[in-house]
């Protein structure tokens, strides 16, 4: 899953760190990100989350992409397949939940 670096890992060696809130609630996820709007997620499966993005930054506009996700603990991890700008947000680190 993702979060763990290694040599393909395009954010192994990064110095710095940067906090994003994404919130999922209800079947949207809100990004605090203005061209990021309508996005809506529905569990699959306990392993696999579905995800449409009529604004085209997360997917493909009218397919809904597939994640493989895994929480442990308050942390959440994603598997986002081959998208490399998904795998930089969604991969790079573990999500950890804050409230």
């Amino acid at each position: 899953m993702g979060g763990k670096a290694d040599e393909d890992d395009p954010c192994r060696g990064a110095t710095k760190s940067r906090s994003v809130v994404v919130r999922f609630e209800d079947g949207t996820l809100q990004m605090p990100d203005p061209d990021v709007v309508g996005v809506e997620y529905e569990l699959l499966d306990d392993q696999t989350i579905g995800v449409t993005d009529p604004s085209d930054n997360i997917c493909e506009p009218g397919v809904e992409c597939r994640w493989a996700f895994e929480r442990s603990g308050d942390e959440l991890t994603f598997d986002v397949g081959e998208n490399i700008g998904g795998i930089m947000f969604w991969e790079s680190a573990p999500f950890q939940r804050i409230g």
